[in-house]
């Protein structure tokens, strides 16, 4: 009697195997796509977080700069505008006296693209806080400034002793709508 090897896979077998293989691929696509959808919903996440900090840290430095009593609020567009003692360097100056000397108007603003503006005009240094602001159009309309922040939707900030500033960052996420982030902070100006 001849015994014969067995060197093939039969049809059922291999009809079989590419079923099961198809099943586990079709599964570890669907764990992937999951996977990667999770990971750019996080990502957008992570961008707005990062972009609300960059943001509002400047405008806090900013604005704690200030002088309370000549911070200007403006609705349309959403605009905050105040005094800046920080000169071309960046530094503070004093006079004689020891009375600081005031260096330009800062505008923060945004605009039709939902962008946070930051944009300042230069004056002559006095020693006393300045009065009268530029409009929000001077500052639009001033050449450089930078974008601090983008995707904001809300920017409002509120005067007094103590300045509150809310600003709302919203992105477009991929399976779950938008992420939002609100940051609210308040401000104390120092000078």
């Amino acid at each position: 009697m001849i015994r014969r090897s067995r060197r093939a896979f039969t049809l059922i077998e291999l009809v079989v195997y590419a079923a099961l293989l198809g099943m586990l691929m079709t599964a570890l696509y669907f764990v992937l796509t999951s996977v990667l959808r999770s990971f750019k919903e996080e990502q957008t996440a992570t961008d707005l977080q990062s972009s609300a900090q960059v943001a509002v840290a400047q405008l806090r430095m900013d604005l704690g700069d200030s002088h309370a009593a000549s911070i200007v609020t403006n609705s349309n567009p959403s605009a905050v505008i105040f005094p800046s003692p920080r000169d071309l360097n960046d530094l503070f100056s004093w006079d004689s006296a020891g009375n600081i000397f005031w260096w330009s108007w800062v505008c923060y603003y945004q605009d039709s693209s939902n962008n946070l503006w930051r944009k300042s005009i230069t004056i002559t240094p006095t020693s006393t806080p300045p009065t009268g602001p530029p409009s929000v159009a001077s500052f639009v309309s001033a050449p450089g400034g930078r974008i601090v922040a983008s995707n904001l939707t809300s920017f409002v900030v509120s005067t007094g002793a103590a300045c509150t500033v809310q600003a709302t960052f919203s992105k477009q996420a991929l399976r779950s709508g938008d992420n939002a982030l609100t940051v609210s902070v308040v401000v104390r100006p120092r000078n």
